[in-house]
């Protein structure tokens, strides 16, 4: 089936999610300030320290956002903790949901060509 929607841009997001459905909202701490650890190697140390200085500093975070090096070294998107960085994952969730923070983990549609997974 192919459907045609005109009119304007207000009129055609309406019909076209009449027609697919319309998004959920996100929940309201979606909409909070967002910390990341950037695009640099870190611990649960290093996390652990920024959390805290967030709060520390009174700055209203609702997210950590863990960027690649969560992940084991050129083997990026295949799900499996660095526990070199992050020995005990669940500890660190557990530490950064206590203060308060919601927890984003970095990911992206492929897998690395030297993880198990590539096959």
């Amino acid at each position: 089936d192919y459907y045609l929607i005109a009119g304007t841009p207000k009129e055609i997001i309406t019909a076209y999610t009449q027609l697919t459905g319309r998004p959920a909202m996100p929940p309201e701490w979606a909409f909070g300030l967002w910390a990341s650890t950037a695009f640099v190697p870190f611990t649960t140390a290093s996390v652990l320290e920024q959390a805290r200085r967030l709060r520390g500093e009174g700055i209203p975070c609702d997210v950590i956002n863990l960027d690649c090096f969560w992940q084991r070294a050129q083997m990026w998107c295949d799900f499996e903790w660095d526990t070199k960085r992050i020995p005990d994952p669940k500890r660190l969730m557990a530490e950064l949901h206590r203060e308060g923070f919601r927890v984003c983990l970095w990911i992206n549609p492929y897998v690395s060509i030297q993880s198990a997974l590539y096959e």
